[in-house]
């Protein structure tokens, strides 16, 4: 996992920089393969903006917050993040459907191998 961190008319604060490592790591263990993730910081008028890119193995993410606290920010961007990512992860898991594998073409068959074997074995010759 490889973290580059903008500031946009900020000034560098390494107390954030391994707090957002911090929260980050935590959300890119979801991730299988590494990943590169580019963190921007940048503050407007009364507000702080936190915006992040990710290219991971399962694709493209991206994410932004605004707060009244970089830190608050970095939070938000982080639960956005990780239930983007728990999607897709579970797109990914459970990607085929049931029904076209073998097993289950297989007790789809004998459930209509069972319906006619009793509907013709019910019948009494007259």
């Amino acid at each position: 996992m490889k973290l580059q961190f903008t500031y946009r008319h900020v000034d560098i604060s390494p107390s954030l920089n391994t707090y957002a490592q911090e929260q980050f790591e935590r959300v890119g263990r979801l991730l299988k393969k590494d990943s590169r993730w580019q963190i921007f910081f940048s503050m407007g008028r009364y507000d702080y903006h936190v915006e992040v890119n990710v290219h991971g193995g399962w694709g493209y993410f991206k994410a932004s917050a605004t707060a009244e606290d970089f830190y608050e920010a970095v939070d938000e961007v982080a639960a956005k993040l990780e239930r983007q990512i728990h999607k897709k992860k579970e797109q990914h898991q459970h990607h085929k459907k049931s029904e076209l594998s073998r097993a289950g073409q297989m007790s789809y068959v004998s459930e209509t191998m069972e319906y006619f074997f009793h509907a013709k074995g019910s019948r009494k010759p007259a």
